[in-house]
């Protein structure tokens, strides 16, 4: 009769959690009648990421409380509206309204992106303005999308307000084109959607799985159309101003594409 002996196993667990976060962005687009620039090449990651399938999102809202802001994953959807209309404000501009068809579009949209591994590209068969913000990391993202609104925000130090009569002439390689749809005065519906995807990050020596999040956040009427007297009725300086970029210590922001309808 065959006699095993006793054995011992080993388990050894090492964690390695180092926080990796690339954010890049999208620009906004505008409505056809005046030429829009060609989107630029945003960088990605300079590891491999490989797209493995979506992660599970949070349910729609479909009633109560959120009810008013159905259509898609964000998380947080009530505080990208307040986030986005406190920006607006500053720039003496009036709110904008949540509006569920927008967001269903934008859900829609943001899914196919996260599908190909949160790719940034815009959606060139609809007229409306969009905003997309990309953010990959290790781990995973969460499902909130107000950050996305602080980022493209974020570009205002990069935008001209010197010359009021060449507001798109002077800013025009600026990347400034996701801040001027967020406080274009003439949009006055917003409607976002979120995304997420599992990605292989590969560190060379070893992988881990992380994650990537596309939010889409589309406006009507569209903004940032190509002509400096619609600019100049359309973007107007902060009160009190903002500091002019050169005043100010600016933190890494999101890669801007603006493309012809500057999205």
């Amino acid at each position: 009769m065959l006699q095993l002996g006793a054995s011992t196993v080993i388990l050894l667990f090492l964690c390695l959690q180092p926080l990796i976060v690339f954010i890049t962005a999208a620009g906004a687009q505008t409505p056809e009648g005046h030429q829009r620039l060609p989107p630029q090449h945003s960088h990605r990651a300079t590891f491999q990421l490989r797209a493995l399938h979506p992660l599970p999102m949070h349910p729609r809202q479909p009633s109560g409380i959120f009810s008013a802001f159905a259509g898609g994953m964000c998380s947080d959807p009530r505080d990208v509206l307040t986030r986005t209309n406190a920006y607006r404000l500053q720039h003496r501009v009036p709110p904008l309204m949540w509006d569920v068809g927008l967001a269903q579009t934008a859900q829609a949209w943001a899914d196919r992106l996260a599908a190909r591994g949160c790719a940034q590209d815009h959606d060139l068969s609809v007229e409306v303005g969009e905003n997309i913000f990309v953010e990959q990391r290790y781990p995973p993202p969460d499902a909130t999308c107000a950050g996305a609104v602080d980022a493209w925000y974020s570009e205002r130090p990069a935008f001209d307000f010197s010359n009021k009569d060449r507001l798109y002439t002077d800013n025009r390689e600026s990347g400034a084109f996701h801040f001027t749809q967020l406080i274009w005065l003439s949009s006055s519906r917003l409607g976002c959607g979120m995304a997420r995807a599992t990605i292989e990050v590969d560190f060379g020596r070893f992988k881990s799985m992380g994650g990537c999040k596309v939010v889409v956040c589309r406006y009507l009427a569209p903004g940032n159309t190509v002509n400096d007297k619609v600019f100049k009725g359309n973007v107007f300086d902060a009160v009190p101003p903002v500091a002019p970029a050169s005043a100010v210590q600016q933190s890494p922001s999101p890669i801007s594409s603006p493309r012809r309808f500057l999205r």
